[in-house]
């Protein structure tokens, strides 16, 4: 109801809250009805460094229907990230930018299924070791995307771009 008051009473451009996945497809659902790029939604990272599930799930239901979202980095110096303005810059930059991925990610997916192209990504892992960080970061690229449906993953299990493999020194025998 009230989006619908916002859309008949103004041409000014309106950020959207949407506090559930169904309010999204709602919001979906009403884009064809007034067309053109007259609202947004977006979502805010819940520092340091972590997005709720609410936001994934949003993010998903609106890539591909043309509807632009805002991703926002609210680090707080001292509480959410380091005291020194350079730390907070820095959380709030990769906060950002995961937002960011997530969103192409499942743009590219859902624009390759709506022009009946092929879509394909990359999975790899910062981690200079073939250890538990390696695995969970390699895990979470492929879930996302089993998610969006991507057609092929290539270099599946690469570690840190431009690092050769190098395996921990093994302890020397006494």
């Amino acid at each position: 109801m009230g989006l619908r008051v916002i859309a008949e009473g103004t041409r000014k451009h309106a950020r959207v809250l949407c506090f559930s996945p169904r309010g999204m497809d709602a919001l979906v659902r009403m884009k064809p009805v007034f067309p053109g790029p007259w609202f947004s939604i977006g979502f805010t990272a819940h520092g340091p460094l972590r997005w709720t599930n609410l936001a994934l799930e949003v993010f998903a239901r609106s890539a591909g229907h043309g509807i632009p979202v805002t991703v926002n980095g609210e680090p707080m110096a001292g509480t959410s990230a380091p005291v020194t303005l350079a730390g907070a810059f820095a959380i709030g930059n990769a906060e950002i930018l995961a937002g960011i991925v997530v969103n192409f990610a499942r743009a590219s997916a859902a624009l390759g299924r709506f022009y009946g192209l092929p879509s394909s990504s990359w999975v790899s892992t910062e981690s200079v070791f073939e250890d538990e960080q390696a695995a969970l970061e390699t895990m979470f690229g492929h879930v996302a995307e089993c998610q969006h449906a991507t057609d092929s993953t290539f270099a599946p299990s690469c570690l840190a771009p431009g690092i050769a493999r190098v395996r921990p020194f093994a302890k020397a025998r006494s």
